[in-house]
């Protein structure tokens, strides 16, 4: 049994590094190239890892230092600041395609309207961690166009997710659901203002606690512990844990715990991710694509509809962006495009739901083709305008 999860873990994770790496030096994401390697050893094609939900509990670590790091390299500060403009791309990335995608997919594909409902918000919701990837590549992440692209992609995230969860609870444990992360997020915002109205004695406190623990490695620990038990809330209150990661991670200031020790965590981590969390992450869901489960009409229609849905998101933000970026036409492009980027969020909602008994194996390999048709398309349209966006002001 272990020498069977070892064999399918060391395929998953050589054949994501070498075809992920593979797609970046030809200038595409290696979110699309991981999830075609998994394809590729997976039950679809050669047949090298034919039971894939074996190693989901690594997928799952995995995806927590993904998030993880997303949300300690991001600022609280620039998202609160943006919120509001976030808002406004949120209705035209992700709500507009939604409904065009439900209503398209209830004619086209007919799985039921509970499994169409999940097929549609996982096919249009964009992902924080491939945004926050291509926000990076396109040198933006410290300009305004970057801070608007990510207050939206939480916002985005957190409705995706609260959506999914009236799928899977009654209308009680739903609204429960509202309630708490309400709460949550409103005794998040208190604690970050506490912080910030304290500085010099929080920086005081992780001084003395420093010099007490003496060591990086315990203090390496306690974040990320910090981390999972905000996870676990994130759980209990019947949220996917990653978002408990990302607010976890978001709280903990360079400021606060010293720009020499946010370094190296954040280097540690990233480079953890790169190496090793990102590409098993994304080959693993793509080894549970089951291409036989759908017809040929089922698959060219993913293909058409993924496309769709990458023009009509691109479409709606650069309209709607205008009252944002009217003199700065570079930033409506970059901001439009970015925001069209497909990746894990899609990918956990359809996990979710294929664990919940919701969907079946032929709506989730829909889905996780929809991610790599939106990743490539999405990477294709930035390569026009890379230069233009690091000039963002």
């Amino acid at each position: 049994m272990l020498s069977t999860v070892l064999y399918q873990f060391l395929v998953i994770l050589a054949s994501a590094v070498i075809m992920g790496e593979f797609f970046r030096q030809i200038g595409f994401s290696s979110v699309a190239g991981e999830l075609i390697s998994g394809i590729i050893v997976g039950p679809s094609a050669l047949g090298l890892v034919n039971n894939p939900q074996e190693l989901s509990p690594l997928a799952f670590v995995a995806l927590f230092f993904i998030i993880y790091q997303l949300g300690f390299n991001a600022k609280t500060e620039k998202l609160k600041r943006y919120v509001v403009k976030g808002m406004t791309v949120t209705v035209s990335a992700f709500a507009a395609p939604f409904v065009i995608v439900l209503i398209i997919s209830r004619s086209i594909f007919g799985f039921g309207a509970v499994e169409d409902f999940v097929l549609a918000l996982a096919v249009s919701v964009p992902s924080i961690s491939v945004v926050s990837v291509l926000v990076r590549d396109a040198g933006i992440e410290d300009r305004e166009s970057g801070h608007v692209i990510l207050a939206g992609i939480v916002i985005v995230d957190v409705l995706a997710f609260i959506l999914l969860a009236a799928l899977t609870r009654t209308i009680t444990d739903t609204l429960r659901i509202v309630l708490f992360t309400a709460i949550f997020i409103a005794a998040f915002l208190i604690l970050d203002y506490f912080i910030s109205r304290n500085l010099a004695g929080t920086r005081k406190l992780f001084r003395g606690a420093a010099r007490v623990i003496k060591g990086e490695e315990l203090a390496y620990a306690t974040l990320i512990l910090t981390g999972l038990v905000v996870s676990e809330l994130f759980q209990i209150m019947g949220l996917v844990y990653v978002l408990g990661a990302f607010f976890a991670a978001l709280i903990v200031h360079d400021e606060v715990i010293g720009v020499r020790l946010f370094e190296k965590v954040s280097k540690t981590v990233n480079s953890m991710n790169k190496a090793f969390f990102a590409p098993f992450f994304f080959g693993y869901a793509g080894s549970e694509v089951i291409l036989w489960e759908n017809s040929y009409f089922n698959i060219f229609s993913i293909i058409l509809l993924s496309l769709f849905v990458v023009g009509i998101s691109i479409v709606f933000t650069y309209f709607l962006s205008g009252r944002y970026f009217g003199d700065d036409p570079n930033g409506r492009r970059s901001v439009s495009v970015i925001m069209a980027g497909k990746g894990s969020v899609g990918i956990i909602i359809a996990n979710v739901a294929l664990d919940a008994g919701i969907i079946s194996y032929g709506a989730n390999s829909l889905i996780i083709l929809s991610t790599i048709v939106g990743s490539l398309a999405v990477t294709l349209l930035l390569r026009g305008h890379r230069e233009e966006a690091a000039m963002i002001g």
